[in-house]
């Protein structure tokens, strides 16, 4: 899982790898699909519970949120 935070600072741009098996001529198949979520951040830095619901997985959640205070240790959220 790849997590960015956009120029403007309000954003967070997360996208994983997430396998889905289909059917191709008559065989299935796994196909890994490229999912991305746009979270917007409050005023104060952190995230909504309603944006972080996006994700879909508390794993996910888990990685966002311990992301976030890493980028607040390391001062990337500082204007």
């Amino acid at each position: 899982m790849t997590i960015e935070l956009k120029k403007d600072r309000n954003h967070l741009v997360c996208s994983w790898e997430e396998p889905k098996r289909a059917m191709f001529q008559g065989r299935e198949v796994i196909i890994k699909r490229l999912l991305m979520r746009r979270l917007r951040l409050t005023s104060s830095g952190d995230i909504r519970r309603s944006e972080l619901s996006k994700l879909g997985s508390p794993r996910r959640e888990k990685a966002v949120r311990r992301e976030l205070e890493r980028m607040r240790r390391e001062g990337a959220m500082d204007a």
